[in-house]
């Protein structure tokens, strides 16, 4: 991720605003000299305040302006940070899971829903982000926030990405020092239930794995909402839809990968299947041993890797060769 210069909150910037000696001003500020309020020449008694790298004036001058109008005089470019507070104070949230490794959490006991609520948050403001970024392109003028909001949409997704990897990685080195979620999936019926000879062979297509994994998780949140809407009062402790399982991200990776190491080749839908299930049994042993043992969420997440599996050898078997 490209490194920037943020904009400054407006109460911190105005409280306290930026002194730049004369010095230390850019070579286009000092062959002009003046202030581009007052025309005054520019001395260090001025006080001189510099925005956007290009433009200075004299902190009598800029500071009642930017009160009024909050933006450069020069280019009306904004001044100031647009970013939510709400954004700086989830991001603190989340680097304080991510600060605890294994060798550190101790006794520690955390709340897998509360994680949870930091990644919907986390989805939720870069969505927000995303839908300002879309409206500050249509503008006639190309406004430096929306540097700042590409990149604070990049750094939320960043952390997204980083507490999954956090939640797999705990999930299976130190599963007892969590609680973790409630989930549940309906039973596999048919582990391979293929509409064509499972000997046809297929042309292996990643592009086509990928939008079925995705479908496949857009159904299970269908099936969620629809059974959160028929009886609310019989989910508890409150179950989560898979998406929110800890292990999906590695899942995804694992077929993903599997998938994109076969791109291009000739199998029969039996291989392709029985190599897509070796690498997700080598993934979730850890799931497969605590499906063992009873508990739900992993027999949940046992159900859903082989409802996956299925799903995409099927999806290839439509567009055979």
């Amino acid at each position: 991720m490209s490194t920037f210069t943020p904009l400054p909150r407006r109460s911190d910037f105005l409280s306290n605003p930026p002194v730049t000696p004369i010095a230390g001003l850019p070579p286009t500020c000092e062959e002009n000299g003046d202030c581009g309020i007052c025309w005054m020449p520019l001395t260090d008694d001025c006080r001189p305040v510099l925005l956007h790298g290009t433009h200075v004036f004299c902190q009598e001058c800029i500071v009642p302006w930017l009160e009024q109008y909050g933006q450069c005089p020069y280019c009306r470019q904004d001044v100031f940070s647009d970013i939510p507070p709400g954004i700086e104070k989830l991001q603190w949230s989340v680097n304080k899971y991510l600060s605890y490794e294994i060798d550190n959490i101790e006794d520690r006991l955390i709340f897998d829903e509360d994680v949870l609520r930091a990644m919907i948050s986390l989805h939720k403001q870069s969505r927000q982000l995303g839908a300002t970024i879309e409206k500050l392109h249509k503008a006639p003028i190309i406004s430096p926030l929306l540097i700042e909001y590409y990149t604070q949409q990049q750094s939320l997704k960043d952390c997204s990405t980083a507490l999954n990897r956090w939640r797999a990685k705990m999930y299976t080195h130190l599963p007892g020092n969590i609680i973790w979620s409630t989930f549940n999936f309906p039973r596999n019926e048919a582990c391979l239930n293929l509409r064509s000879n499972t000997h046809t062979y297929l042309r292996i297509n990643s592009r086509q794995s990928i939008m079925t994994m995705q479908a496949a998780l857009q159904a299970d949140d269908k099936r969620y909402q629809l059974l959160e809407l028929r009886s609310p009062d019989f989910l508890e402790p409150r179950q989560q839809p898979m998406h929110h399982h800890s292990m999906l991200c590695l899942l995804f990776e694992t077929i993903i990968g599997a998938v994109q190491e076969l791109e291009g080749t000739r199998q029969s839908a039996t291989r392709f299947h029985a190599a897509l299930k070796q690498r997700v049994d080598e993934l979730l042993n850890v799931v497969m041993e605590r499906a063992l043992r009873g508990e739900q969420e992993a027999i949940a997440m046992k159900r859903f890797a082989g409802t996956l599996v299925t799903k995409v050898v099927e999806a290839q078997t439509r567009c055979k060769i």
